[in-house]
């Protein structure tokens, strides 16, 4: 995937940045895999997404 991204530019870039950010889905009820988050007061899973 890397390859065929850099292959996309006329010039090579030097750099990449990625951004990673991370955000809350509620749940409801006692479904495997969530967690407490403090700052919203409720259980969610914490999902990161890189772009």
């Amino acid at each position: 995937m890397v390859d065929q991204f850099v292959a996309s530019f006329d010039n090579v870039p030097k750099e990449s940045i990625l951004d990673f950010d991370a955000t809350d889905d509620a749940v409801h009820g006692k479904q495997e895999g969530r967690s407490f988050n403090g700052y919203y007061d409720y259980y969610c899973f914490l999902l990161l997404y890189v772009f």
